[in-house]
């Protein structure tokens, strides 16, 4: 019935445990809901490689049954949330309410929970989180990516990106997969002013203290992007910062010319933002004038 499939068979015998449904009550559930899923099953924008319809299926009476269990809109909200951030090594502490809700994630085999010394992480299913953002979002969306983007936020200010060792002593380059998948499911323009300071903010700390320019960049970019495509595109302190953090990490790997365009992009934005004289475009000037030092251009770098 469930096409043999390894995730569909998993989740589905925690749910049957959960429920002390033995296999044929089970299936019995399964088929009263067939002809409603069908219908939205094939109404749905199709993918190349996606989840089989018996994964959707699985998925879907697992959500139905924890509706009408304590809590359901809390664990629905938490499922919702867990569906926007990298599948692996999710931290237990990056949710305020991840712990309360673990112990029934678990039992209906939604979460896996690795053996670990260090913090503990959960992880779970990429075929699970499509389908929750995909089916079981609802009009939630912006509220959920709202909610994520506070909460890798939050984790992000407890690190201090002016300190080197920081670090070793910390687990913030592990949120930076969670920022960057966040990232790719961001469409709301409500969220992008704090969507674009989180990334501007994940980038610095990997830039600054682990000399990780081409994540950066990659983050600064992304920011630039959405706050480019949702922002509407008008002049902002966002986007020059963007501007000059991009130009900052083309400098230091040694691309000059785009440093250089860059920064002058963020210095041009800062002018018409701010004016000529303040300590934003002074530190524009500066990055500017570092790009000419660099390439021996010391005449230019004076001006």
């Amino acid at each position: 019935r469930l096409a043999y499939f390894p995730l569909a068979l998993t989740s589905a015998t925690g749910c049957a445990n959960e429920y002390s449904l033995c296999p044929s009550s089970y299936l019995k559930e399964l088929d009263r809901n067939q002809s409603r899923l069908l219908e939205s099953w094939h109404s749905r924008t199709k993918h190349t490689g996606e989840y089989p319809y018996e994964m959707f299926e699985v998925v879907h009476h697992t959500w139905q049954r924890l509706s009408e269990g304590k809590d359901a809109m809390a664990v629905m909200g938490m499922l919702r949330q867990l569906a926007f951030v990298d599948p692996s090594n999710i931290p237990i502490e990056m949710f305020e309410d991840l712990r309360q809700h673990l112990p029934i994630l678990k039992s209906h085999c939604l979460v896996f929970v690795p053996k670990s010394a260090g913090p503990q992480v959960v992880s779970i299913h990429a075929l699970t989180q499509e389908v929750i953002r995909e089916h079981l979002m609802g009009n939630a969306k912006a509220q959920v990516l709202q909610t994520v983007t506070a909460s890798l936020a939050r984790q992000m200010h407890t690190f201090d990106r002016n300190k080197s060792e920081t670090y070793m002593t910390c687990t913030c380059r592990a949120y930076a997969p969670h920022v960057q998948v966040l990232l790719a499911h961001v469409d709301h323009a409500d969220t992008v002013h704090e969507v674009a300071a989180l990334a501007l903010d994940t980038g610095r700390f990997l830039y600054q203290v682990t000399s990780a320019f081409i994540e950066a960049r990659r983050l600064w970019e992304r920011a630039l992007a959405i706050w480019l495509q949702l922002g509407g595109g008008k002049d902002s302190a966002i986007l020059a910062v963007c501007y000059d953090h991009i130009g900052q990490s083309c400098f230091k790997m040694g691309a000059y010319p785009e440093a250089l365009e860059q920064c002058t992009r963020g210095l041009e934005m800062r002018m018409r933002v701010f004016g000529c004289e303040t300590s934003a475009v002074a530190s524009s000037y500066n990055s500017i004038g570092s790009v000419y030092t660099a390439q021996g251009k010391h005449n230019e770098a004076l001006v």
